[in-house]
Formats: structure tokens, C-alpha cells, sequence
């Protein structure tokens, strides 16, 4: 929140033992670029591993935010779901499938879990 105001939101669910989905993240865009939705990926990568996820499965769209995923947590490319609904971006017809290790972002320098401030 920024004072008082809602400006990004992420959400998380588990799938299966070990395996966590993150199915959202949004932040207002006049907020965008100031770390707000890495702060919250960050968090809610933190709290699934709390709770034993090993593995995390994400969708995302726009190249922009695949390569995002995958230069920040180590996302890579396990498949392409076809869209059956309008969201997100309307000129691309499929969802691109990531998944990461969790315990190998979470041996990473700078990471919250690795003891880094």
C-alpha cells in the first residue's frame, strides 16, 4: 500500500504436495518500476517455501514478463497452455508455462532465506 491505497497484489496457491502456482500479480502502472512487484514475487516465493513448495508454476504472456521471471528466479520454459479466455495480452493466443526450483532461488545470494539483510 502507498498511503493507504492498494497499488499491487499477488496471490498464491498449492497444486499438489511441493508444488506451488502462483496465479496473479498486478501492480497499479503508475507504480511500476519502482520494485513493488518484486517485492511481492519475492514474498510469495518466501512464503510457498515456508510451507514446502520445492517446485513453483507460473503463466505469463508478454515477453517482457517471461524474461522477468526467468532473470529473477530461474524460470524456465516447460510448456504453452492455449488461452480460453480474454486476459492479459489479447494479441498473444496462448500462455507460456514456467516453472522454478525453489531451493535453488532460495540458495541465492540476496535472497531473503539465504541470511542476507
Amino acid at each position: 500500500t502507498v498511503d493507504g491505497r492498494i497499488v499491487g497484489a499477488a496471490g498464491h496457491t498449492f497444486i499438489g504436495p511441493g508444488h506451488g502456482k502462483t496465479p496473479l500479480l498486478g501492480v497499479l502502472p503508475e507504480f511500476g518500476n519502482l520494485g513493488i512487484g518484486r517485492a511481492l514475487q519475492d514474498r510469495r516465493v518466501e512464503a510457498m517455501a515456508a510451507h514446502g513448495a520445492t517446485k513453483i508454476t507460473t503463466n505469463a504472456d508478454r515477453p517482457g514478463t517471461i524474461s522477468w521471471y526467468k532473470r529473477n528466479w530461474g524460470y524456465r520454459e516447460v510448456g504453452r497452455l492455449p488461452k480460453v479466455h480474454s486476459f492479459g495480452d489479447d494479441a498473444v493466443d496462448h500462455w507460456t508455462t514456467l516453472e522454478m526450483d525453489v531451493r535453488a532461488w532460495l540458495e541465492q545470494p540476496g535472497t531473503q532465506a539465504d541470511g542476507t539483510p
